[in-house]
């Protein structure tokens, strides 16, 4: 190799570099609008649109989170459901039927994978974020979007995140072997009660 070829291979692994630090740069400070240090309730609606039905499906609900270790979706219509992650646990509760499930975290379960993407957002964490997902971010003057693929790619999952700049997620959709899903979310509220009401809903799915 010549010393022009070296020198242009040398450019070229740095503007390489340049490009991923700013990625990076700008990963880490979009993911400062997600952060908070208290507790945080989020209503969300919910349509999803299954590959094998003509008809479409509608539900609302509330995400929960309490710190890093707390992270709860309660779905309140069309029937009351609770999923949740608590520490290295993975919860569900079928209110209606009375149905449980309870086990180790498992980051290679699909089902997991779309509850954890909440945890990361909601605890502004992008190690979790980067652990799980492979990242493209977009931005424009007006919005941002991220679209994430499980790095195991035996999961067929593609999850787009979109929002205003300088603020969080108003819309998240879940797209996994055919079935597509969508959910709104309405701005953050923090109240004096939401702490209790996060601790109640951990005693309702550990059944204590």
């Amino acid at each position: 190799m010549n010393n022009f070829s070296a020198l242009r291979l040398l450019i070229l692994l740095l503007g390489m570099m340049a490009q991923s630090t700013f990625a990076d740069t700008a990963l880490s400070q979009l993911m400062q609008n997600f952060k908070t240090t208290s507790a945080v309730k989020t209503a969300y609606r919910e349509t999803r649109k299954p590959e094998l039905f003509s008809s479409e499906w509608h539900g609302a609900g509330y995400l929960y989170s309490l710190g890093s270790e707390i992270l709860i979706r309660e779905q309140i219509t069309p029937n009351r459901l609770l999923m949740g992650i608590i520490k290295d646990q993975i919860f569900y509760l079928d209110v209606e039927n009375k149905r449980r499930y309870q086990s180790e975290l498992d980051y290679d379960n699909p089902i997991a994978l779309t509850v954890l993407i909440f945890k990361a957002l909601a605890t502004a964490d992008e190690n979790l974020l980067k652990k799980l997902y492979r990242v493209q971010l977009e931005q424009s003057p007006s919005e941002w979007s991220l679209r994430l693929t499980p790095k195991n790619q035996a999961i067929e999952l593609t999850i787009l995140i979109a929002g205003f700049t300088h603020q969080a997620a108003h819309k998240i959709e879940f797209n996994q072997d055919g079935d597509h899903s969508e959910l709104t979310l309405e701005p953050t509220k923090q109240d004096a009660g939401l702490v209790a009401a996060i601790q109640a809903l951990v005693a309702e799915l550990q059944n204590d």
